[in-house]
């Protein structure tokens, strides 16, 4: 067995031995973002929304006109099967008296003076105007209208002049849908 002899010369002093520390975060998987890397994200975001944003706008004008015609054009045909159904004239005005623009309902034939208890009421959006030449619609117990001549609805976006849809009703009561103005 061998013995060691632990005691130092006098010239020398003990050794010291240093703790070691770790390091706070390892170096090779490093995580997160620099501030370059962020600002160049966002400057990316704010380019792509700048160019997407007139798209946007086109179509949501394009879909109010579809909308606002398309409800005007079912509550026609509301009517019309409702002055079937009851055998008798049902009416379609303008909800406000003045403009179709803010919306329209059907009297109740039951009571026709009164518009407190309409078969149907519709609003319509701001950004979208509808012009006609007639104040109201009065369908026959036939399903046909009171009127002579087939009545044109111009539905137009205030947001895009270019976006427009015709409503056309015939003499036989029916309607239909055309993209563009009415000519």
């Amino acid at each position: 067995m061998v013995i060691l002899d632990q005691s130092l010369p006098e010239n020398r002093a003990a050794p010291r031995f240093r703790q070691r520390t770790r390091p706070t975060a390892p170096i090779v998987g490093e995580s997160g973002f620099t501030l370059f890397e962020i600002l160049i994200v966002i400057a990316l975001v704010a380019i792509l929304s700048t160019l997407a944003v007139p798209g946007f706008q086109n179509l949501i004008a394009e879909q109010q006109v579809r909308a606002v015609a398309t409800d005007l054009h079912t509550t026609m045909l509301l009517a019309r099967s409702e002055a079937i159904k009851r055998n008798q004239a049902v009416v379609l005005r303008p909800a406000s008296g003045e403009t179709w623009s803010d919306g329209w309902l059907i009297r109740d034939p039951a009571t026709p003076t009164v518009d407190t208890n309409p078969l149907a009421r519709e609003r319509t959006s701001d950004n979208v105007t509808i012009t006609t030449t007639v104040t109201e619609l009065s369908f026959r117990p036939s399903g046909r209208l009171s009127l002579a001549g087939n009545v044109n609805f111009d539905v137009e976006s205030t947001l895009k002049n270019d976006k427009k849809r015709c409503l056309t009703i015939g003499l036989d009561g029916r309607a239909s849908i055309t993209k563009g103005a009415c000519s």
